[in-house]
């Protein structure tokens, strides 16, 4: 790659070569090793443009009657799912934003920022079965700048430490989080990088990933 190609390259954009390579197998790397003080560094190098931390949204702000909907939607478009980055994705209709479009989604998620206007954007729905993972990335499409993460299905796993969703803050914190189904998490996807540790034998998550762009 040429150097004026490199610049031009947004910073999530040449930090996730590196962090493909440092979690090829989704695992957090232990304090002080190698892999994880570049982990760490990823995160340091994006802390002034993160406007806010990884948070569980309150338990009653999307409704029981989206969430099962949404499976089915989800469970619809299984069919038409591809890999990406070590686990399965397709995208949501058009339609399917509307059963997070709710007044008090939206009102909440823009009370967390301040300057600027929240626009919902593109959503997509994400498939983990067992073996499979996230490899720590930043969001790099430009609808995601942020990003409500709802779970649809949780199925745990008897036999093993179940897996979780986690977010590198940098300064050696890493937040994890274990879903359930109707549970979600907001955060700043474009600049908090973020991957999924593997799923074990019997365990299964579905998830929709709601994109948001601000102005």
């Amino acid at each position: 790659m040429n150097k004026s190609a490199a610049v031009a390259r947004s910073l999530p954009d040449l930090w996730n070569d590196f962090l493909a390579e440092v979690t090829p197998r989704g695992r957090i790397f232990p304090t002080g090793t190698p892999q994880r003080m570049v982990m760490e560094m990823a995160a340091d190098s994006t802390a002034k443009r993160r406007e806010i931390h990884p948070t569980c949204v309150p338990e009653n702000l999307i409704g029981v009657a989206a969430v099962e909907e949404l499976q089915q939607q989800a469970d619809a478009a299984h069919g038409d799912s591809i890999e990406f980055n070590s686990h399965r994705v397709s995208d949501a209709p058009d339609a399917a934003v509307s059963y997070l479009a709710s007044p008090g989604v939206l009102e909440w998620c823009q009370s967390t920022i301040s300057g600027r206007t929240l626009k919902m954007g593109r959503m997509i729905f994400i498939y983990y079965g067992p073996g499979e993972m996230s490899r720590l990335h930043f969001d790099t499409a430009e609808d995601f700048e942020f990003n409500l993460l709802v779970c649809l299905r949780r199925v745990r796993s008897d036999v093993q430490k179940s897996t979780r969703t986690y977010f590198v803050d940098g300064a050696r914190k890493v937040t994890t989080y274990d879903l359930a189904a109707g549970q979600a998490v907001w955060f700043n996807g474009r600049w908090t990088p973020h991957g999924r540790t593997p799923l074990g034998e019997g365990e299964q998550v579905v998830l929709a990933s709601l994109g948001f762009t601000s102005h």
